[in-house]
């Protein structure tokens, strides 16, 4: 007498029984074949993810977790040329992202008249703000917060201020003032304010973002020149500030990294493009220094 698998219910001999009989290549082999395809062609085709993996299980960043980004002030429900930083960050998720270009600073809101503005707004009531014009070479940075406001609604500015002219990095100091470090990966490391030379990063200038997106991938080039904009540096390292990240072996980009509370928590790189004018949205992470074609 045959019998059946529990689960797909396969046909299968039983040895004691059926021993004498005539091997059925039908129902002991293409049968169980064919509904074994069947069950198979089923379940892959299901995408509704029929065993409830969850994000957690694989590792993965859940849906809340991710970083939401918007390219235009519209994708927030409000009109370009009538947007305030206010309506900006009371619109955006948190955790969220708003990168655009500015061709008209109409409020004077923005600390540049024309650039690509970019506003990360996170989950405990900060937001950062930089901005980046080409011709000018200016790159400036803001922070705003609701410190203060007892419903956590209320953004106050704390005003901008210029990360660097590439015009005025001649006037630095000259290389025999650069601190040096052989090897960079932790802010804790920078006790000093100004420039700085390093051999080489490690990864570890990437272990603690907000962001993975925001990494530093050019952390093993090389030959690193550096200049720390910050006013709290201590014995302790380098608590709020921004290191500016070039080397020789690196054409036509730069690096911003940000830091607070003693850890890189986002990396914004700087690179020259050539695009189209209707082509002027850049990705979440770089602030791109774009010519009209």
């Amino acid at each position: 007498m045959s019998l059946k698998t529990k689960l797909l219910e396969l046909f299968k001999y039983e040895p004691d029984k059926d021993g004498a009989q005539t091997f059925n290549i039908k129902s002991a082999l293409n049968d169980n074949w064919d509904k074994i395809d069947e069950i198979l062609g089923t379940h892959t085709s299901n995408k509704s993810n029929p065993h409830g993996v969850t994000a957690e299980q694989v590792g993965a960043y859940s849906k809340s977790e991710t970083i939401r980004r918007y390219r235009s002030v519209e994708e927030l429900g409000l009109t370009t040329g009538a947007e305030t930083i206010q309506s900006i960050l009371k619109n955006m998720d948190d955790l969220s992202e708003l990168s655009f270009s500015v061709t008209d600073n109409h409020a004077d809101i923005y600390a540049l008249k024309f650039g690509v503005v970019t506003i990360k707004k996170f989950n405990y009531g900060r937001a950062e703000l930089t901005q980046y014009y080409a011709y000018t070479a200016d790159a400036c940075g803001g922070y705003w917060g609701t410190a203060g406001s007892s419903d956590g609604s209320t953004w106050t500015f704390f005003g901008w201020k210029q990360i660097a002219s590439f015009d005025d990095l001649s006037s630095l100091a000259s290389p025999k003032d650069e601190r040096f470090l052989a090897q960079l990966s932790s802010s804790k490391q920078l006790k000093f304010p100004g420039r700085w030379r390093m051999d080489t990063f490690t990864s570890d200038i990437n272990s603690q973002l907000e962001d993975t997106a925001a990494s530093m991938y050019d952390y093993g080039i090389g030959d690193f020149h550096c200049l720390l904009l910050s006013n709290a540096c201590t014995t302790e390292g380098c608590r709020f500030g921004t290191l500016l990240v070039t080397s020789p072996r690196i054409k036509g980009r730069m690096w911003l990294g940000h830091i607070w509370e003693y850890k890189f928590v986002s990396w914004t790189l700087i690179a020259q493009d050539t695009i189209s004018s209707t082509e002027v949205t850049p990705s979440v992470s770089r602030l791109i220094a774009w010519q009209y074609s």
